[in-house]
């Protein structure tokens, strides 16, 4: 059992409640529970597959796993959450008995209006306050405050009218797999032909399901690569350069500094004398979409 688990087993006994914020691992099994999870996306974009059906998740989307729901999920880009885990009888009846049939028919995934999001996202920082800090009558307040969300998740989706319906069918994971395997030497026109669409519709296809432009999100490909080599081979920077499909050294240079801070060289440097720490995660600095699709 992981330390996770760990203290999500002691928090659930002692509180029958429980909060945590993910910067959401890559790839989350899938799996299902003995509790209530409300999970609400902070940032970024990932694909959450619930009980066989896929959804395209973002920024102010909120999925309600009920007990014996399966879940699982992946993340496309900085993919961000915070879960909020509950026992049924930790909410008030009125509560279960407001939603029809109980909690049972709580809407799998709700798309937030825009004007509820940060209603939303205050009441989702409140409880963790209370979570962490826990004082003076902090399980009343939460179960206030889980129930006031609750309250707000039904009505948002009774007024979007959404739910369990089967969202429209996308072609977002099989672009993941597919630019996986070739964004080394690959332009928009050709995954655009590849995929049967032409390039005006592939590349605002694109952008707004993945939430990248197609050159931002190849690039960051490139150099992600370019920096795992430089760590942990002694390739020379040039042989590196071609190798994670850049063909202009100057373009390289220039987008590698962009997104580190430092050159190839400075942070190669910086790995022989160990003071470079042995991830890619914290060396991304750049986070812009200034990038022209080609």
């Amino acid at each position: 059992m992981s330390d996770w688990e760990i203290q999500l087993k002691r928090s659930l006994s002692e509180g029958k409640f429980f909060v945590v914020r993910d910067p959401g691992p890559s790839l989350c099994e899938t799996h299902t529970h003995e509790f209530i999870e409300i999970e609400y996306i902070i940032s970024g974009k990932g694909v959450q597959i619930v009980n066989g059906v896929e959804y395209l998740a973002r920024k102010g989307d909120v999925f309600f796993f009920n007990i014996g729901d399966y879940h699982s999920y992946y993340s496309i880009h900085d993919f961000e959450i915070v879960n909020c885990v509950f026992y049924p009888d930790f909410v008030d009846e009125c509560i279960i008995n407001k939603a029809p049939q109980g909690l049972s028919k709580m809407p799998v995934f709700i798309r937030l209006p825009g004007k509820h999001i940060l209603q939303i996202e205050e009441l989702i920082k409140k409880i963790e306050n209370e979570a962490v800090n826990k004082e003076e009558e902090y399980k009343l307040i939460s179960k206030h405050y889980i129930s006031t969300l609750i309250i707000l998740l039904l009505r948002c989706a009774s007024n979007a009218n959404i739910g369990n319906k089967k969202p429209e069918k996308d072609i977002t994971h099989e672009i993941i797999s597919y630019l996986e395997n070739n964004y080394k030497n690959v332009l928009l026109n050709d995954v655009a032909k590849h995929f049967n669409y032409n390039a005006a519709y592939f590349s605002r296809y694109f952008k707004n399901h993945i939430g990248l432009t197609f050159s931002k999100y190849i690039n960051d490909k490139k150099i992600k690569e370019a920096i795992n080599l430089i760590i942990h081979t002694d390739d020379p920077i040039e042989t590196i350069c071609y190798q994670v499909g850049f063909n202009d050294k100057k373009q390289f240079y220039n987008l590698f500094k962009k997104y580190t801070e430092m050159t190839p060289s400075e942070m190669r440097k910086l790995k022989s004398e160990n003071k470079l720490e042995d991830t890619t995660k914290h060396l991304f600095i750049y986070h812009g979409d200034d990038f022209k699709d080609n």
